[in-house]
């Protein structure tokens, strides 16, 4: 088994060529490559970008969400994963029962079964909430592969149920369980988007989902990198915290019991950024919609039934490293709120513990206290 501890991996080739083989036979004449997949590409990005909400009745673009969307988030789930596995706390059993809410093409659900791979796990049983039948076309399509023939190395096998439902109007309860895992990738943002009550409304979803989730199982919710749906997911935490409901707790990526500090100011969110490149073959069509293809970039929150977060006391890294002259900063956030840790090069030694420090990273601070900390002056440990 490989060390869960490890980074998210890249997209494998294997599911590149899965994906390229699904679109003639998923798509027909709708399927696109080259330019026009470049601005069906960057159309949908815009509306992903301008009106969350209306992708609950987007069925059209499958061909952008197809060959660039789905493979670009794919990977995204093992980030929270690895975190979970890094911390003890990876669900017990060779198979695991996953549910899936708003499952889209599947690309939280194919990005768990790839990751289940590295953890011993030998298949998932695994049902799919989706709205959108042409979604969960393609989502039996590509799970039906997981697992198999050329991927069979790279991702365990799904046995896939699917059930056409509105997130909005669903009874959690009535799905059964208890499940390891309950995954909502990309998809919390895009519920009750003009209701008054919003964010009440998806802390209780998530509330409810708590109810049916096995006793060291876990929900993990992946949300875009946007300031507005990044902000909003904060507020659903701080939400889930207010509320103390008896059933969920907040496991990641906080390490701390209060409001979100990074609230205060509008221009502050909190994300995931891990240094992966898209593949080599949908760099050209990133670089003709006018995206980047470096970097992920993701907003999530993990929960689970029991006390303790993914590291009590820790400082969680939420931006930098920023380089000036003769200097490194960091932005932290932790029990006392945000600070300010920074480094003066002359400082900078072998094996110092901010050296590859990025977002998402978790240090230990202890000595001199306060909003701005001075790396000769705390001893700093890198935990993760």
């Amino acid at each position: 088994m490989t060390d869960p501890r490890a980074e998210p991996h890249a997209l494998c080739d294997a599911w590149m060529h899965a994906i390229d083989e699904a679109g003639p036979v998923l798509l027909g004449p709708h399927d696109r490559k080259g330019p026009a997949l470049e601005t069906e590409v960057a159309r949908l990005s815009e509306l992903y970008t301008r009106d969350r909400g209306a992708l609950r009745s987007q069925s059209a673009a499958l061909a952008a969400r197809l060959r660039f969307f789905l493979p670009r988030d794919l990977p995204k789930v093992e980030g929270p994963l690895a975190e979970l596995a890094w911390a003890g706390r990876w669900p017990r059993g060779e198979r695991l029962r996953v549910l899936d809410l708003g499952a889209g093409l599947g690309a939280t659900l194919l990005g768990t079964a790839t990751f289940a791979r590295r953890m011993g796990v030998t298949g998932l049983d695994a049902l799919a909430i989706e709205r959108d039948p042409r979604s969960l076309d393609v989502l039996r399509h590509l799970a039906g592969r997981s697992g198999r023939g050329a991927l069979e190395a790279h991702s365990v096998p799904i046995a896939l149920e699917t059930r056409e439902l509105d997130l909005e109007r669903i009874d959690v309860r009535a799905l059964g369980g208890p499940f390891s895992l309950i995954t909502l990738g990309l998809s919390l943002n895009e519920l009750w988007t003009e209701h008054a009550e919003r964010l009440e409304r998806r802390a209780a979803l998530l509330a409810r989902c708590a109810s049916i989730l096995s006793e060291d199982g876990a929900i993990v919710v992946i949300e875009p990198a946007l300031k507005e749906s990044a902000r909003e997911l904060a507020r659903v935490r701080d939400q889930v915290k207010a509320k103390a409901w008896p059933d969920v707790r907040v496991f990641a990526p906080c390490t701390r019991e209060g409001p979100c500090p990074m609230l205060a100011n509008e221009r502050d969110w909190c994300h995931e950024e891990l240094p992966l490149a898209l593949p080599e073959s949908l760099r050209p069509t990133a670089r003709g919609a006018g995206l980047r293809w470096e970097g992920l970039s993701y907003a999530y929150l993990t929960l689970r039934r029991i006390e303790g977060s993914v590291a009590d006391g820790a400082f969680r890294v939420v931006g930098g490293p920023v380089a000036t002259k003769g200097v490194t900063e960091w932005h932290g956030c932790g029990a006392p709120g945000l600070v300010r840790i920074t480094r003066l090069d002359r400082h900078r030694h072998p094996g110092d513990p901010l050296e590859g420090a990025r977002r998402g990273s978790l240090v230990t601070i202890e000595g001199e206290p306060g909003e701005r900390i001075r790396s000769d002056r705390a001893a700093i440990h890198r935990v993760r």
